[in-house]
């Protein structure tokens, strides 16, 4: 009977063991997977953020080129329909206006 008891006690250690062995392994894929997935977002957006500093460098420098193109270095207060004083800054009408003439220049 008391080794009945010791057999059974050892099999449910080994079949406990076993599980535990079952679930270290699943969590080891796991754990793969999502620094797959991990190494996978950061190749796509690494060069995302390079490419929209890049982007706002190349924007300030075109605002820059505007400013001195067309001598605006001024911003203007009006006063809106509701009594409200606004800041219109007159440099990004003609950024878009010279923006868009480069655009369709480059597209023609």
């Amino acid at each position: 009977m008391l080794s009945e008891t010791k057999k059974e006690a050892e099999e449910e250690k080994r079949v406990m063991q076993e599980e535990l062995a079952d679930m270290k392994q699943k969590y080891e894929d796991m754990h793969n997977e999502m620094m797959t997935i991990k190494a996978l977002v950061e190749s796509i957006v690494a060069p995302l953020f390079f490419m929209m500093d890049h982007l706002l460098i190349m924007g300030q420098a075109l605002l820059t080129l505007v400013m001195k193109h067309h001598q605006l270095t001024y911003i203007e207060l009006r006063l809106s329909s509701q009594g409200k004083y606004k800041l219109y800054q007159i440099l990004w009408l003609s950024s878009i206006s010279f923006l868009l003439s480069l655009i369709l220049s480059k597209l023609s």
